[in-house]
């Protein structure tokens, strides 16, 4: 079994019409949710039924690392003040590839006496996201 290097899992943010990396990440984390739904009558007896493939699903993506004043850190900073929806990229080392349309939740920067200065963001997916894998 291959072990997969978190430091390979890259953010990148479509810049006309290319993806650029995000600069300075430590931490990459994606969460898929996919909604429930009942579908359980009066024929399922004692058993709850759900509806296969017929609630909203959602796909969120953490990061954060440092600040290094990238092309793609300064972009999504516009983006961040400007609440605009941008396209976003996940590659894996695996192959795997997460891209569609991203909403920013949210940005933060900080910046600690005798630290570097350090940003997170959270996006939320707005519309299909695609998946493939090379």
């Amino acid at each position: 079994m291959k072990i997969f290097k978190g430091a390979k899992m890259l953010l990148k943010v479509k810049i006309k019409d290319i993806f650029e990396t995000v600069g300075g990440m430590r931490v990459t984390r994606l969460n898929l949710s996919n909604q429930l739904i009942d579908a359980s009558n009066k024929d399922s007896g004692s058993w709850r039924m759900l509806a296969e493939n017929s609630g909203l699903k959602n796909l969120s993506i953490l990061a954060s690392g440092i600040f290094t004043n990238n092309k793609a850190e300064s972009y999504i900073a516009k983006s961040a003040f400007n609440s605009s929806i941008e396209t976003y990229q996940l590659v894996s080392e695996s192959g795997d590839i997460i891209e569609g349309a991203f909403y920013l939740l949210s940005y933060e920067r900080s910046g600690n006496i005798f630290e570097e200065e350090a940003y997170s963001i959270a996006l939320e997916s707005s519309d299909e996201i695609k998946f493939s894998n090379i």
